[in-house]
């Protein structure tokens, strides 16, 4: 429950909307889960740099950019939300 109430907390001040329900919710825990996973996670690249080779055969570089490429796709979506509004917001304080 603190957690929920955490990431409320953070979406709203982030994101000026609360991502704890909904399909939206659950796209954005399961992101989150695997952002957390590859943070702590061993990448051999981190502590041998010539054998960051190896990430590509256990997978860690492909799951990096997945995960690169949601995060990108979610913020991009947040962006255009904040836009639509701000331009209905200035439509209707001139109109």
């Amino acid at each position: 429950m603190f957690s929920l109430l955490t990431n409320d907390v953070i979406c709203r001040a982030a994101f000026r909307r609360k991502y704890s329900g909904g399909e939206s919710g659950r796209k954005f825990k399961k992101m989150l889960g695997e952002l957390m996973e590859l943070l702590g996670g061993f990448n051999v690249g981190d502590f041998i740099p010539w054998l960051s080779w190896v990430n590509l055969f256990n997978g860690v570089d492909a799951k990096v950019e997945k995960v690169a490429k949601e995060f990108d796709e979610f913020l991009d979506e947040v962006v255009e939300e904040h836009l639509r509004e701000s331009e209905l917001a200035s439509k209707l304080s001139s109109g």
